[in-house]
């Protein structure tokens, strides 16, 4: 699974964009690239959601690891992971993580990363 991430990011063949809303653009194109291997329509990109993603961050950096800002939205959150493919790969081998990102009912996401945190906010059919 691991090498099919990687796969996936030399795919963008673009660097990760820092604090913006690029980086969920980014975050779904290799996202999309695992739901598409198992199946899953891709999902698409919300800025209510991105920002969503950004708050959350925001107060992780103050309060640590935490689903701090949700708005209605589903969330995975991390911090300390050296890049966007290994948070990538990290929330796939997460049983928990893994049932949000693979979720086929997930339609928008928000993703952001800021000075090492990181979180996507989702929305799915059931507004949450």
């Amino acid at each position: 699974m691991f090498l099919s991430i990687v796969a996936a990011a030399l795919i963008c063949q673009a660097p990760a964009p820092s604090g913006t809303l690029d980086q969920s653009t980014y975050f779904a194109s290799i996202l999309n690239y695992q739901r598409q291997v198992r199946g899953l329509r891709p999902v698409g990109v919300d800025p209510n959601a991105y920002n969503t993603a950004y708050q959350n961050n925001l107060y992780q950096l103050s309060y640590g690891l935490g689903h701090h800002f949700l708005n209605n939205m589903c969330q995975c959150s991390a911090v300390g992971q050296p890049d966007i493919p290994s948070v990538l790969n990290a929330w796939a081998s997460s049983p928990g993580h893994a049932a949000i990102i693979f979720d086929p009912n997930l339609m928008y996401i928000g993703f952001s990363a800021l000075s090492g945190t990181y979180t996507l906010s989702g929305i799915n059919y059931y507004g949450r």
